[in-house]
């Protein structure tokens, strides 16, 4: 807890998974319009390696909707998702 962390980059390198609880607001749709803005700041968000998911819960799908997160977290592990690239 006192020294520096040093981050190397190379979590960059692992696929990404994005869960939208669509309740509490935006989700999938939202990020499309932002990305076919042109913002420079999402070009991350169009990594193949990224995929994208909408859960239609609040905040806490892990309390509200175990069931419906524990399916969407295998079929992220199983390299599901939409992606926007």
């Amino acid at each position: 807890m006192t020294r520096p962390l040093r981050l190397t980059g190379g979590a960059l390198e692992l696929p990404g998974t994005g869960i939208f609880c669509t309740a509490d607001g935006a989700g999938i749709a939202v990020l499309e319009a932002l990305v076919a803005a042109g913002d420079p700041r999402s070009a991350r968000l169009t990594d193949p390696e990224v995929g994208y998911f909408d859960l239609d819960t609040g905040h806490y799908p892990m309390l509200s909707r175990p069931g419906e997160l524990t399916e969407v977290l295998v079929r992220a592990a199983a390299g599901e998702g939409r992606r926007l690239g």
